[in-house]
């Protein structure tokens, strides 16, 4: 059996086809939720978890 992906794992996915669905670089996302570039970029990558409240606000961006 294959190990399963994290809800987190899978939000970073998503985020990520997203981004490139709309053409979009972490730069442009994060204007759009209104946190910094380096931020996306942490969360993107694991490093920070993504919050329910940027959830949000990543479902509002992208509508």
């Amino acid at each position: 059996m294959s190990p399963s992906l994290s809800t987190e794992d899978l939000l970073r996915l998503t985020v990520s086809a997203l981004m490139s669905r709309t053409g979009e670089r972490q730069g442009d996302l994060a204007v759009g939720i209104g946190q910094a570039q380096a931020q996306v970029s942490r969360k993107q990558t694991g490093r920070q978890h993504w919050t329910l409240d940027d959830v949000d606000r990543i479902a509002g961006h992208y509508g």
